[in-house]
């Protein structure tokens, strides 16, 4: 009713969530006043009382300006019926943009009526048409009858997911065999276990002589018995630039030739995008190779093969990989390939890309790849590189010298980054720490090896870091590395890092003693840092963390500051860090998490730290499970004279002075900026003096976000 008089609207947005709707009968007598609407945006959701929208779908027909029309049902469980839907869409002669959602509405049974609306719809541009989790039979014959008529159709997409009665779409490829003008077409079939055959979908693909995208998706439609015409349907896409297939959990028995048949025709292509998951013919990739070698043009190429128990024939593939002149990024995914044995052939292939800028490769739990080392002898020849992405994961590598002698012709590298998770065999990276020497032209480096449970090694990191003057990044992570003991190494190299911009370190379940006394030494040359991050996690023999308050001295330029430390069950003392904050005078973000640090007993200097960051504009600060006999009066002086703080944040957690929170309020009293302010107490034995605490806020004239949270208090 309210919608009625509302004559010279243009666009009207709905969004209607968890609401006990049942009639939507006014809501179509609203919707025919509005003659000048242009855009409308329906949408429903988890509205189990609602059935059937036919008044709705009668109001429509009256826009007869609509250009952009989004209809999405979500979670409605109950609705039926759609059968006027077609009746409302058949007037909307302007409309250039239409989006159909219908997801978890499992009673909806027929699209007939929205298939015979689309027949008039002329003008239409654009179609995305969603239905997941409509597990009732759908017939879409009336669907492939409406998209023939669809001639002016520039971009389509449809999404089926969880259909699991959805077993015939040969109309679909009747639909598409009129779209000569169609540009972009994504096909989405993700869970529809009773579908076998695409044959018809495929033949259809022939007419699309204008398309410049294309992108299929067949996940874990596992009765999927035959895509040999697949092949057929891409040969005569002689348009396409950018194509992306994915065949994931597809166990029927399927055949491939015809893909690299196809591929092979594709002379416009620009970028390739291909997945291949638990599918049971990788063992002859002999026709892929033959397709890739034919595609000159490529400039992009993804290729992810994911739980193959065959064999990967590899040679194959990288036999087509070596035509690729002009190819500038390649991305390989092996995961799961446990009968992956060798990659000789992907080195043999890297030496020709010469061309390459961005080059990504992943191996993941691929247990009996024993030739990884090779890789290096592939990196060798690629001189234009810019951007490396190794990551490793549950191999089984013991030695990174060719990896280090691959890094060293690189030296066009900008980017690097280098993952190695569960190599329980590792035990020393010198090799690859002395190949990054040369990466003079190196911003961005990234190190992480995670579960690499007998690397003690790491001497020669510094060795490598100090070489690289251009660096503007660098993160380094160690996680799981319980032989790790010495970082002195790498506090040396950062010496020499004089244009560093950023600098994040983790060490997580490193148990062993550690010095940070290197590490302290080397900050300190940092002079044009401005974000720092150190992160030590379950580090029980940390006692002493002195020198990292020596080393931010002379950050001037910090920015962002975040130090944590998570179960450092010896560290006590805080205070040279909290007298190295004062230093720090150009910081605007600044996180400080203690927690779990059980024997930590004095924070009384933290204040005196953060009196003298006036530029501070985002606080962050956390007391965990601090159960030492800690004093915090200080913190609150330190608070008021942060004039320009904004954003508050403060976690106390089992902390045993919550009684006398005065300073704290006191301190709250003069933060007239803050806008957004967080405190959260949770597992507080004693008494909590909320007075005090609630005298601040009230003095919060500009707050405009307050959370507080007491659990366990």
């Amino acid at each position: 009713q309210g919608l009625k008089e509302l004559v010279a609207l243009q666009q009207l947005t709905l969004h209607i969530s968890d609401c006990p709707i049942t009639d939507v009968s006014l809501w179509g007598q609203g919707l025919q006043q509005l003659v000048a609407l242009q855009q409308l945006t329906l949408t429903l959701e988890h509205c189990g009382r609602l059935t059937e929208i036919s008044p709705l779908c009668l109001g429509l027909r009256h826009l007869v300006a609509l250009q952009q029309l989004t209809l999405c049902f979500r979670d409605c469980d109950h609705l039926a019926d759609i059968s006027l839907l077609g009746e409302g869409l058949k007037e909307l002669v302007a409309m250039r943009q239409l989006t159909l959602v219908f997801r978890n509405c499992d009673q909806l049974t027929d699209l007939s009526s929205f298939g015979q609306g689309l027949k008039d719809l002329f003008a239409l541009q654009q179609l995305a048409l969603t239905l997941e989790h409509c597990s009732r039979r759908t017939d879409l014959s009336s669907l492939g009858q409406g998209l023939k008529e669809l001639v002016a159709l520039q971009q389509l997409a449809i999404t089926f997911g969880y259909c699991d009665q959805l077993s015939d779409i040969s109309s679909l490829g009747e639909g598409l065999k009129n779209m000569a003008a169609l540009q972009q077409l994504t096909l989405m079939f993700e869970h529809c276990g009773r579908l076998t055959n695409i044959s018809p979908l495929c033949l259809g693909l022939k007419r699309l002589i204008a398309l410049r995208h294309l992108t299929l998706s067949f996940s874990e439609c596992n009765q999927l018995a035959d895509v040999s015409l697949l092949g057929e349907g891409l040969k005569h896409l002689v348009a396409v630039q950018q194509l992306t297939l994915k065949l994931e959990h597809c166990s029927g028995r399927t055949e491939i030739s015809s893909l690299g048949e196809g591929l092979q025709e594709l002379v416009a292509l620009r970028q390739l995008a291909l997945t291949f998951s638990s599918c049971p013919w990788t063992a002859d990739l002999s026709s892929l190779g033959q397709g890739l070698r034919k595609l000159v043009a490529l400039q992009q190429v993804t290729l992810t093969f994911e739980h193959c128990d065959r064999s990967i024939d590899i040679f194959s593939l990288c036999r087509g990989l070596t035509k690729l002149v002009a190819l500038q990024q390649l991305t390989l995914t092996f995961e799961v390939c446990n009968m992956l044995r060798e990659i000789s052939p992907l080195c043999l292939a890297l030496k020709t890309l010469v061309a390459l800028q961005q080059l990504t490769l992943t191996f993941r739990t691929c247990h009996w790849l024993t030739d990884l080392p090779l890789l290096g002898q592939g990196l060798k020849e690629l001189v234009a590189l810019q951007q490396l992405t190794l990551h490793i994961s549950d191999c089984p590598i013991t030695d990174v010298s060719l990896w280090g002698q691959g890094l060293q012709q690189l030296v066009a590298l900008q980017q690097l980054t280098l993952t190695l998770e569960h190599c329980g065999r590792l035990t020393e990276i010198s090799p690859l720490c002395l190949g990054l020497r040369h990466l003079v032209a190196l911003q961005q480096l990234t190190l992480c090896f995670r579960d690499c449970d007998h690397l003690a090694d790491i001497s020669l990191l510094g060795e490598g870091l100090k070489e690289l003057v251009a660096m503007r990044q660098l993160t380094l992570v160690f996680r799981n590395c319980d032989q790790l003991t010495d970082l002195s190494s790498f506090g040396q190299g950062l010496k020499d890092l004089f244009a560093l911009q950023q600098l994040a370190l983790t060490l997580e379940h490193c148990s062993r003693r550690t010095d940070l006394s290197s590490l302290g030494q080397g900050l300190k040359e940092l002079v044009a840092l401005q974000q720092l991050a150190i992160t030590f996690g379950y580090c029980d023999q940390l006692s002493d963390i002195s020198s990292l308050g020596e080393g931010l001295k002379n950050m001037a330029a910090l920015q962002q500051l975040t130090l944590m430390f998570e179960h450092c069950g010896r560290l006590t003392n805080i205070s040279p860090l909290c007298l190295g904050l004062k230093r720090l005078i150009a910081l605007r973000h600044l996180t400080l998490s203690f927690s779990e640090c059980n024997q930590l007993a004095d924070v009384s200097l933290l204040g005196e730290g953060l009196k003298h960051l006036v530029a501070v504009q985002q606080l962050t600060l956390k007391l965990e499970h601090c159960s030492g006999r800690t004093e915090i009066s200080s913190l609150g002086e330190g608070l008021q004279e942060l004039v320009a703080l904004r954003q508050l944040a403060l976690t106390f957690s089992s902390c045993p002075w919550t009684a006398d929170l005065s300073s704290l309020g006191q301190g709250l009293r003069k933060l007239v900026a803050l806008q957004q302010v967080t405190l959260t107490f949770e597992h507080c034995d004693r008494s909590i003096d909320i007075f005090s605490l609630c005298r601040g806020l009230t003095k919060l004239v500009a707050l405009q976000q307050l959370t507080l949270t007491f659990e366990v208090c």
